[in-house]
């Protein structure tokens, strides 16, 4: 490719970034080219990697987008994408349907009325924001069953309708109103983590368009954070960052065994025993994989301990300030003093019993997690503040530098 004009002439990739740093979204790949020679170089090699297969280059393309190679559309994915949809508010309505007078209803196990009668009586004026639910307007067990086979109705309907129907948006939003009046209304039988999933999805159906920003939003749906404290912390430490992210997406925060709210246990406080507990909990709240772990100081010790032991289950891991595994062992081989990273038995009793438990199964924990495998293939960012260990003493900023940096 040969990019040729009055006071410039390129060829390979250069004029291919030339070309496209005529649209300003791309122009970017230019400056990057002139600025980093690393980047052209491999820019370059690529190139004339492609150049010298260009028919094998024709013939992937033409399998991964046609003959014609046009801009994707998202069509239809947003097709298959709204019918599944469609099929599994089928089958949630259905299956609420035939369940509902036994559950819900006027001589069920927790009628609608009482429920109602209580939120309304406790709530006052906010009871129909904090309970959003058609049945405010009548729950007799006619109007609950018209709500739960009309929605299937209704997802039949979506179901069958042309793709880019004008009618998916009313239909997706009639689906959603009906489905959130379910939850809403249906207790203890419809708070499970799927019911809310269910919403989520479908409320973003309703704005859902062949466009790449609005599909972007669906990936949020896929995981869920889980935020693990440091040793002597609850969840409130997290409190800022997790009311920021909590607006965006699903996130898990919780007090360990011992923290906080939560009851001691008699169980060891090593690693894999801390991580088994979290595991059980995510599963028993119906909270499912994939998760990306977040843990501070020996919370990431547990995060990375968790990915190597339960891989499959994790998209991805962020550490903040976090112990490696091997810290104390470097810090003893480069003549590190011990009281620096090995805190004495006085400072050991002035801890709470659970932090007192947990650091003195630190080494355990470390070996655990040592001795658990190789870290998965997934994304991992490591957060350290600098400022504050620019003040540690030279030894020691030397080894915890390096081991944030593996």
């Amino acid at each position: 490719m040969q990019w040729i004009a009055p006071q410039r002439h390129a060829s390979g990739a250069e004029a291919v970034f030339l070309i496209l740093s005529l649209v300003a979204s791309h122009a970017w790949l230019l400056w990057l080219y002139q600025k980093s020679a690393i980047f052209a170089s491999l820019a370059e090699g690529a190139y004339s990697l492609v150049a010298a297969h260009r028919s094998t280059g024709y013939r992937l393309t033409r399998l991964l987008w046609g003959q014609s190679v046009q801009v994707s559309t998202y069509a239809r994915s947003v097709l298959w994408f709204r019918r599944g949809l469609t099929a599994i508010y089928i089958f949630a309505f259905a299956s609420f349907g035939m369940q509902a007078r036994g559950l819900i209803g006027e001589n069920g196990i927790l009628p609608l009325g009482i429920y109602l009668g209580v939120a309304k009586a406790q709530l006052g004026g906010i009871a129909l924001w904090r309970v959003p639910t058609l049945f405010w307007w009548g729950h007799s067990d006619y109007i609950i069953l018209s709500i739960a086979w009309g929605g299937v109705a209704l997802a039949f309907l979506a179901l069958v309708a042309r793709n880019r129907s004008r009618w998916y948006p009313a239909l997706f939003t009639l689906l959603f109103v009906y489905y959130l009046s379910l939850v809403s209304g249906g207790q203890i039988f419809m708070g499970y983590q799927w019911d809310f999933l269910l919403l989520e999805a479908g409320f973003l159906a309703i704005f859902l368009r062949p466009s790449k920003s609005r599909v972007w939003l669906l990936h949020w749906l896929l995981f869920r954070l889980v935020f693990e404290s440091g040793l002597g912390h609850g969840k409130r430490t997290w409190g800022p960052v997790f009311n920021a992210v909590s607006a965006v997406t699903r996130a898990v925060a919780y007090d360990r065994a011992g923290y906080g709210q939560s009851e001691a246990s008699d169980q060891s406080r090593d690693g894999l025993q801390i991580v088994l507990e979290l595991r059980a909990l995510l599963q028993t709240e119906g909270i499912a994989p994939p998760y990306v772990l977040v843990g501070h100081s020996l919370g990431g010790t547990f995060m990375k301990l968790y990915a190597k032991s339960f891989p499959d289950e994790v998209a991805g891991v962020v550490l903040v300030d976090a112990r490696h595994a091997e810290f104390t062992q470097r810090c003893r081989q480069l003549g590190v003093p011990r009281l620096l990273y090995d805190p004495p038995e006085a400072l050991l009793a002035m801890l709470s019993p659970t932090a007192r438990a947990e650091l003195q199964a630190a080494p355990l924990t470390l070996k655990q997690t040592r001795r658990a495998g190789a870290f998965p293939a997934v994304p991992l960012i490591v957060l350290t503040q600098s400022n504050a260990t620019s003040r540690w003493p030279r030894g020691l900023r030397k080894v915890w530098a390096a081991s944030q940096l593996e």
